[in-house]
């Protein structure tokens, strides 16, 4: 009985030498303006020769306007302000999105549900669906602060219901019959 509990003991002191953590490393120039000419590398885009930035590269107008949300079949619309169209923001693991959303729209992506007035702040945490609503009468504008240079966007009932993924599957996942599945894949077909 002493062994095994010496053993035990033995394994679990082991283990807490291979805990590892990760996390984005901090930049290694304060600043890298992306020289969007010379195309991506595995970390972002090459740097713009410091000498050559000027304040006109670290400020960006494009979130300014709300965007027409009438664009867009969900009566929401987002503008970019990803690294493509800032470039200052070239190794700083950030981009912005602001979102514009028509009354009783929708703009994809709740697990909790609040209503946010103008001037509070709400975060959504990493890999959670989220999805924002207009519950008001007029446009509602969100700044959406994302932990990326030039992240993706995954629209779920696309991903879902438009990418072939078995029926059954989908039957199952979702309660569902082969009719309400097929309705949801012909609406959702890319």
């Amino acid at each position: 009985m002493k062994l095994l509990a010496a053993r035990i003991l033995a394994a679990r002191l082991l283990s807490a030498f291979h805990t590892v953590y990760a996390a984005d490393p901090d930049p290694l120039q304060d600043f890298c303006i992306a020289d969007l000419a010379a195309g991506p590398v595995s970390n972002g885009f090459p740097c713009k020769l410091p000498a050559l930035a000027t304040a006109e590269d670290f400020a960006y107008s494009g979130l300014a306007k709300p965007a027409d949300p009438s664009l867009s079949s969900t009566g929401g619309v987002g503008t970019l302000a990803f690294v493509k169209e800032w470039p200052a923001l070239n190794t700083q693991g950030l981009s912005l999105l602001r979102l514009d959303i028509n009354p009783s729209a929708i703009a994809w992506r709740d697990l909790y549900a609040k209503v946010v007035k103008k001037g509070e702040a709400f975060i959504s945490p990493r890999g959670l669906l989220r999805f924002q609503l207009n519950k008001g009468s007029v446009l509602a504008s969100s700044l959406n602060f994302l932990n990326s240079q030039n992240p993706g966007i995954q629209i779920m009932p696309s991903a879902l219901f438009g990418s072939g993924i078995d029926r059954e599957m989908l039957e199952k996942a979702f309660f569902m019959n082969a009719t309400q599945v097929a309705a949801l894949e012909t609406i959702f077909q890319e």
